[in-house]
């Protein structure tokens, strides 16, 4: 049933989510509806349950950590002596606890995008094998004088340049 929601999701709820963060005003004006439309659409939203995605989640819990930190310090601020260091100790391990969960974020993200780049080369590799193979056939086939040692000499040699190329990039 969840997968359900999810599917039944619009382009516009699309567009809310990825939004979220932003204020209504803000994304009234990215949207072109109605603050009060936004908010009841927003409030259907979060009725729903399962339509929010791992990352979602994780992105709507450090908006609420936020808000807690915000309301935190706003609380501060009026505290009594009494009350200070209580606060000021929700206030830190709220902080604390937002630290960890975005530099937990960052791993996932750095994880992605390892996952991708490796991808990436192994496709890139495999074309590259795939048009070497083809240049070298091509090549014997017009020039069958060309024997076995040649062509390692030539790929041995542009290998050796194709590494040297990459070493010259940095990231």
């Amino acid at each position: 049933m969840e997968t359900d929601v999810v599917l039944s999701r619009s382009a516009l709820d699309e567009r809310l989510l990825a939004n979220a963060r932003k204020s209504l005003r803000e994304i009234s004006e990215i949207t072109g509806l109605g603050v009060e439309e936004l908010a009841e659409r927003y409030s259907i939203l979060f009725e729903e349950r399962g339509w929010l995605t791992e990352r979602q989640e994780e992105r709507l819990l450090l908006i609420e950590l936020g808000d807690m930190l915000t309301d935190g310090k706003a609380r501060l601020k009026e505290a009594s002596l009494e009350d200070y260091a209580s606060i000021y100790r929700a206030i830190l391990a709220n902080m604390t606890l937002m630290a960890n969960r975005m530099d937990m974020r960052r791993k996932l993200v750095d994880e992605d995008i390892n996952r991708i780049t490796h991808a990436n080369a192994r496709q890139f590799g495999a074309a590259y094998d795939t048009a070497v193979n083809h240049i070298v056939a091509s090549l014997r086939a017009a020039h069958p004088e060309i024997t076995d040692e040649e062509v390692e000499q030539y790929s041995v040699e542009g290998l050796t340049k194709a590494k040297r190329q990459l070493a010259k990039v940095t990231l």
